[in-house]
């Protein structure tokens, strides 16, 4: 039972589905992104931040061909979407 009015206030946000959802959500991802070596998350970094490098330039930073890379991302989505990790 909460005592005071700020222990209510996280009380209610603790039970509300939507941060409980959202919160789910994050600790997946967490989860996910240990099991990702360096190089793999450094490509998500490049290609993914807000203003995203081409990936000609993604290649010539992690010394990987083109192909590979998309190779790379294509098996990370599937371990993604065929993991744990998936919360609908």
């Amino acid at each position: 039972m909460a005592k005071n009015a700020v222990e209510s206030k996280v009380a209610r946000k603790m039970d509300d589905p939507i941060v409980h959802d959202l919160t789910m959500r994050i600790e997946s991802m967490e989860h996910f992104l240990q099991i990702l070596s360096e190089r793999d998350i450094k490509m998500l970094e490049l290609r993914f931040k807000k203003n995203p490098d081409k990936w000609d330039i993604v290649e010539s930073k992690l010394f990987r061909s083109k192909r590979r890379l998309n190779a790379d991302l294509n098996r990370i989505k599937s371990e993604y979407r065929n993991g744990i990790y998936w919360i609908d």
